[in-house]
């Protein structure tokens, strides 16, 4: 076999001496034929990362593959690869470079030497280096019946790369999902160019058994940072340093890090918009938290490429005050109404329909003013958008969960979110749907005042 080919081969296949998510070759095959049936007439080009070193790394835990790319190849650490998937020819082709450019081609990690037959680990049928890419979609495009191009150019739903960074009919500099297609339309300008995105992450929406099983580890690691930022919680402590305690328990419990920065903040700063504005602040809003204040807690850690996201609201002081205490017992009534309704077949308008008419049933005995405008906020108009529904899996945040109905599998996060007179309440877990109904993944965390009081009083475990 050339040399160079070689090479490229155990660069590429490096990330298959880890872990790999434990998923064996078989299940990405299969995730490839799942892809194939659906989009049977093209062949879907997936991209990994394209860069090895990143302004990135400065501030992520660690190397991110592409998910899509991760999802059908298992590949972890592979960089500037190709996968095409060919709905027609029902095969798969993996196109590696023949080195990597800059620091990258010096490094010996993470690439290392694989034994055994390169590809075998993720039943990939076909591998071939970077320069025969372009000849193979070539020709198969001249080929009957001239199969279409499909790209992932939506990714992300939560932290989507805008692509606003540049004029109008000039390619954004930021985001590489847009720029591969704007390669691909370059280059074949008169082949048929389709989005795959719908397709994939419908895909991703319901997990194997092996993915949920991560996912329950992915949902115990961050009940543990949960915890741990709670017992954290304390008047005059900063906003960064109950951060610091999340990130610190993610890895201490298992994980790699947190699946996003958390978000951790109180009174003022915990009053939309400027929990999304604290992420564009170079010192994230930090602020000394107050007693009297609630603290917003938005969370997840990440293990094996999945990642988690939860949350919860806590008093900075260690007690709820009387009104505060009485509209937390009504906002968890309704949320529990709304997880028991959870189940294979259920719609976003089930699960919401629960929960308002949980909270209508409990407003009669309102006493509080701040509690009266709860309710009167959560039963109004715009009451239904304050429960927010999406995915959770290789992505924390995944598409939200809007149209159809809830299938086995998923993973599902309940979110709701509201604010009133100058007070944040929020809580939120990670569901998922089973054959028998749901099992809610982050359980190990308080829901009652009273247990979350007993939890900010022990003493924090180390």
């Amino acid at each position: 076999m050339n040399r160079y080919l070689m090479c490229a081969l155990l660069v590429i296949f490096a990330a298959l001496s880890s872990r790999a998510a434990d998923l064996p070759g078989s299940e990405f095959q299969k995730r490839r034929q799942q892809l194939m049936d659906v989009l049977p007439r093209g062949i879907v080009l997936l991209h990994a990362r394209s860069d090895l070193f990143s302004q990135r790394e400065m501030y992520l835990h660690s190397f991110q593959q592409d998910p899509n790319f991760y999802y059908f190849t298992g590949l972890e650490n592979a960089s500037a690869a190709i996968l095409a998937i060919d709905g027609v020819t029902k095969q798969s082709w993996l196109f590696v470079p023949l080195r990597l450019s800059g620091p990258a081609g010096e490094l010996s990690r993470p690439f290392v030497r694989i034994e055994g037959k390169p590809g075998s680990a993720t039943s990939i049928e076909h591998i071939e280096p970077w320069d025969r890419f372009v000849p193979f979609i070539s020709k198969r495009l001249s080929d009957p019946p001239n199969p279409i191009l499909f790209i992932d150019d939506k990714g992300s739903w939560f932290f989507p790369e805008l692509g606003e960074s540049n004029p109008q009919d000039i390619v954004p500099v930021e985001n590489p999902l847009l720029l591969w297609k704007h390669a691909v339309q370059t280059k074949w300008p008169d082949a048929e160019i389709q989005s795959a995105s719908d397709a994939i992450h419908s895909l991703r929406f319901v997990k194997s058994a092996r993915e949920a099983d991560i996912m329950r580890q992915v949902g115990k690691i961050s009940a543990s940072a949960t915890i741990a930022a709670l017992q954290a919680l304390k008047p005059g402590r900063s906003q960064r340093e109950l951060e610091a305690e999340v990130v610190r328990e993610c890895i201490k419990s298992g994980g790699e890090g947190p699946s996003f920065w958390p978000w951790i903040f109180s009174g003022p700063a915990a009053i939309p918009p400027l929990p999304e504005e604290g992420v564009a602040d170079y010192h994230r809003l930090n602020r000394r938290m107050e007693s009297g204040e609630l603290a917003h807690l938005d969370l997840g850690c990440e293990f094996e490429h999945y990642g988690g996201d939860v949350g919860r609201t806590a008093p900075v002081s260690g007690r709820f005050n009387i009104a505060q205490r009485e509209v937390w017992e009504l906002l968890v009534r309704a949320y529990l109404a709304g997880i028991a309704s959870i189940r294979n077949g259920a719609t976003r308008e089930d699960i919401i329909n629960a929960c308002l008419r949980q909270l209508k049933h409990d407003s009669s005995d309102v006493k509080s003013s701040l509690a009266t405008k709860a309710v009167a906020e959560l039963l109004g108009p715009q009451g239904p958008d304050k429960w927010l529904i999406h995915g959770a899996g290789l992505e924390c945040c995944e598409r939200p969960f809007i149209s159809g109905t809830l299938r086995s599998g998923a993973v599902v996060v309940l979110e709701p979110s509201f604010e009133v007179d100058g007070q944040a309440f929020y809580l939120e877990d990670m569901i998922l749907v089973t054959d028998e109904g749901h099992e809610v993944l982050t359980d190990a965390i308080p829901y009652s005042a009273d247990e979350i009081e007993r939890l900010l009083a022990a003493p924090a475990k180390h």
